[in-house]
């Protein structure tokens, strides 16, 4: 039973439920709200068999490249399903500073983001960023798109709104694109050393997650993270299942589901077993594929490490100084750089942030971080003032390094996915580039390069670079700074992550995944001699040298953390390694070009029946593959009254500002809306006939919308300001009668729980709203009550307060309860639970009065779909009792 509701979800998937369930990937924590891909870019066409191919001026050779790798695909995927859609749009979009990539079934598209800076951080990366990403996107297009029976049907007749194969627990979407991507192509996240990595860990546990917590997004706390648990972990299960019933399970299973079939249903009809008794089996299988694995690294013994953070969850990028060991961390609770030291471990800045550097002098830190607007750039902490410097300005900039001198080596991201490497010289305010790897100009060069990480040595004379090329290698490279002579020091199929230098110059120290198991390395300059430095079970990254320790971040059970294990050179194990050479992609063949065509790209998605009171009448949205174009539309006609029912809405995104047009009515009493939004701020224009006894009202709205942070220590702050205004007037009734204000916000702040290491958090909102109307008629003057709207007061009926004049006021208090992050009957998948005391007040002339209550609410999810549940109780002195209201909210984020 836990799947049946989904298939009715699936009869009509919302457009917005199957465009966010198949998601590529998810964004970093801090990733700004920049709509990607930008229709303002100058876009063109290209045109396969079953692609079209859009892209911005500047990426004609990537997207040659992308037509020639989706069309590959397409062919293996087509056998794989049985059937694909006959053409699909894909977008090569330059996008935000991270990785990645989302594929939409009902707007018929694939978008991928060129972006691959230290992809391999999270992806398996040896077959190269865009063929990675693109098989894995596509998996989703041909997947979510299978109807059989009686919904091909309707799939032909409503349009690709109709998706019977996307009402199944996201792991068997997301997972299955990171298995069909390893089984056809043999490389995915499914064998790639971080996944094995997780996998033997908990092994080692002898702990794995319940199976419904591994099925679905959602806001998990614990580690391994949600998503790990839903691409990672169970494209491991699927793995399993055709291990064990055979290579066509997976295509047996999504017919049963693309024919309407309940996922039970088809699991019994396929394995003979129910989804619970196969998930128990499939962990009785998988300490099977670690037990040799383990025992081999025990037999070669495991080197001894001394833990010295205990956060768990995410750190990386430690940075060895006088004031102690900087790195950052990031949970679902914070993210920022934290220094560690004699005195604690404290947090110096909030924030996505990558790749800390001391200053030659000790006392302040170079990094970048992610902003807003999803680019990167360059900031220096200092630490005697804790005042933080923007060094540079759009230049996309990460993987920072102070060289002795003060000098600063840094990689921009580029367009097309390559990098460049520049320096910002003290005093200066832009940097010099070096190098530009999409546009080399010596012939030794990697073209298409893209840099991982970096480290300058201590002479300042050489660079220690990983590089990721477009075939998919991640090797350290050495480059000599004076004529730039660039070596390739590995050559091999081994992702090389985040090198660092041996205080005497002498030796790079690495990480590596030999063996799909990640150790540290460290390569003799001298003789080129290669040294095994650390053998673990989990896995090892990040070496840098503290004076007679190695300090490394080391992965166990709560996530990673800092380990310090001796610095021995006595200890290192001589290796060979191998030098492999592969061919890269084949160049794509030259196909024409033409200028992008939005209009002819605008047929609806989809139609649905539109219910009309004594008629009938259609619902259809669309929009360009790009978004220059979007539209919603709805027509019908009220046979009992005579007159049609309308609405529009459309957004143009191509020219700055977005303009968005809204228009609807019902006969002869309608209303007419115009709205214009720009960074924040807003206008809007009504009309409002819908009175038969009253004058045609006109009103007139502006909008404004911000969002501002701040930190103190372990207290965090976040707000929200929302002010609202505007103005009407009744024809025949005089001039502008009035206005209406808000200003409102919410302050949200967290600090450790008793008895807890992580914050929990809680929440403030506090709001404010006022309103003037010099309106004759009563009912347009400032009305006061209800659980909801702009002059809400809980514990008042709406309208229960009027007058030409009102205020109202708020305060909340929101705070967790309990984390039930399990499935119940009927509900779904329960994430979280808070509650929240308030009072409100309001004012006019008739009065004041004020209410006060609590609020419970839920957090749940079923088959993909997230929302909050709100119900509460409010009460007013001089009222005739409590009142009960519930609506569903968005769900708070602790």
């Amino acid at each position: 039973m836990r799947y049946k509701l989904g298939l009715l979800l699936g009869f009509f998937f919302l457009a917005w439920g199957v465009a966010q369930a198949v998601k590529g990937h998810r964004p970093p924590a801090g990733a700004g709200t920049q709509e990607f891909p930008d229709p303002r870019q100058n876009w063109m066409t290209l045109e396969t068999t079953h692609f079209r191919v859009h892209f911005s001026v500047g990426l004609e050779v990537l997207a040659g490249r992308a037509a020639a790798i989706a069309e590959e695909a397409y062919a293996t995927l087509l056998e794989q399903f049985g059937e694909a859609p006959p053409k699909i749009d894909l977008v090569i979009e330059e996008g935000p500073d991270f990785s990645n990539g989302f594929a939409d079934p009902v707007g018929n598209r694939v978008v991928i983001f060129t972006s691959r800076l230290r992809g391999a951080d999270d992806f398996n990366m040896r077959l190269g960023w865009l063929r990675m990403v693109i098989v894995h996107e596509l998996v989703h297009m041909v997947d979510l798109t299978q109807a059989r029976g009686p919904f091909a049907t309707l799939r032909r007749i409503f349009g690709r709104i109709v998706a019977p194969n996307a009402a199944k627990p996201q792991s068997f979407t997301e997972g299955l694109a990171v298995y069909e991507k390893f089984k056809t192509q043999g490389e995915s996240r499914l064998n790639d050393a971080h996944t094995r990595m997780m996998l033997r860990q908990m092994v080692l546990d002898e702990r794995f997650p319940p199976l419904d917590q591994t099925t679905q997004i959602y806001s998990r706390r614990a580690w391994p993270s949600a998503g790990l648990l839903v691409y990672n972990y169970t494209s491991w299960f699927l793995y399993y299942l055709e291990a064990t019933y055979g290579p066509k399970t997976l295509r047996h299973l999504s017919d049963g589901l693309s024919a309407g079939g309940d996922l039970e249903a088809a699991l019994y009809a396929v394995t003979g077993k129910g989804l619970d008794a196969l998930y128990d089996d499939f962990t009785t299988w998988l300490p099977q594929q670690f037990a040799q694995e383990i025992a081999e690294i025990r037999q070669a013994g495991v080197s001894p490490a001394q833990p010295l953070t205990h956060r768990g969850y995410y750190a990386g990028f430690p940075a060895v100084g006088p004031g102690g060991i900087a790195y950052v961390h990031s949970s679902p609770e914070r993210s920022g750089l934290r220094l560690f030291s004699a005195e604690g471990d404290r947090e110096l800045v909030s924030g996505t942030l990558s790749s800390p550097s001391w200053a030659p002098e000790g006392r302040a830190l170079v990094y970048s971080k992610l902003l807003a607007s999803g680019q990167r750039d360059l900031f220096r902490y200092e630490l005697a003032s804790g005042g933080e410097t923007r060094l540079t300005r759009g230049e996309r900039a990460y993987a920072a390094s102070y060289a002795p001198d003060g000098r600063i080596f840094y990689a921009t991201n580029t367009s097309d996915g390559s990098a460049r490497l520049k320096v910002l010289r003290p005093g200066a305010e832009n940097g010099e580039e070096i190098i530009d790897f999409a546009h080399p100009t010596l012939p030794h060069l990697p073209q298409g390069a893209s840099i991982h990480s970096l480290a300058v040595s201590p002479d300042g004379k050489r660079l220690a670079l990983v590089l990721q090329t477009e075939d998919g290698f991640q090797n350290l490279y050495l480059l000599e700074l004076e004529n730039l002579r660039l070596t390739r020091l590995t050559q091999d199929r081994y992702q090389d992550s985040d090198p660092s230098w041996s205080p005497d110059g002498q030796y790079i120290l690495f990480s590596s995944d030999p063996k799909r198991i990640y150790n540290l390395y460290a390569y003799r300059l001298a003789d080129g001699q290669f040294f095994q430095v650390s053998n673990v079970l989990s896995g090892a990254f990040f070496p840098v040298v503290q004076g007679a320790s190695l300090v490394f971040v080391g992965y166990g059970s709560e996530g990673y953390n800092l380990y310090r294990m001796p610095f021995d050179l006595s200890a290192w194990r001589p290796m060979e390694r191998p030098s492999q050479l592969l061919a890269a992609e084949p160049a794509a063949k030259p196909l024409p070009e033409r200028p992008y065509n939005s209009f002819a790209l605008l047929a609806p998605h989809f139609w649905l029946p539109y219910p009309v009171v004594g008629g009938a009448g259609v619902y259809f949205q669309g929009a360009d593959p790009i978004g220059q174009h979007s539209y919603a539309v709805i027509a019908g006609w009220n046979a009992a009254q005579g007159w049609p029912v309308y609405g529009l809405s459309y957004t143009n995104r191509q020219f700055p500002p977005d303009i968005s047009l809204q228009l609807e009515g019902d006969g002869p009493y309608n209303l007419q809306r115009l709205g214009l939004d720009y960074s924040g701020f807003g206008l809007s224009y009504t009309r409002d006939a819908s009175s038969p006894t009253l004058p045609i009202k006109h009103g007139l709205e502006g909008t404004y919308t911000t969002n501002f942070s701040w930190r103190e220590e372990d207290v965090r702050f976040a707000a929200r300001l929302d002010l609202q205004g505007g103005g009407y007037l009744r024809e025949g009734l005089g001039s502008w009668a009035g206005g209406e204000a808000e200003l409102s916000g919410s302050l949200r702040w967290g600090w450790p729980l008793p008895g807890t290491q992580a914050p929990g958090a809680q929440r403030v909102n506090l709001r404010l709203a006022g309103g003037y109307s010099g309106a004759f008629l009563v009912v347009d003057q400032i009305a006061l009550g209800g659980p909801s709207g702009r002059f809400a007061v809980r514990g008042l009926d709406p309208g229960e307060l009027v007058g030409p004049l009102g205020l109202v006021g708020s305060v909340q208090w929101d705070f967790p309860l309990v984390r039930v992050e399990r499935e119940l009957p009927i509900v779904g998948f329960v994430d979280d639970t808070w509650m929240g005391l308030f009072t409100d007040a309001g004012w006019t002339r008739q009065g004041f009065r004020y209410g006060f209550g609590l609020e419970l609410g839920v957090s749940a999810s079923l088959v993909g779909f997230q929302a909050g549940l709100v119900g509460g109780i409010a009460y007013s002195p001089g009222g005739l009792g409590p009142k009960l209201y519930a609506n569903l909210a968005v769900p708070l984020a602790y």
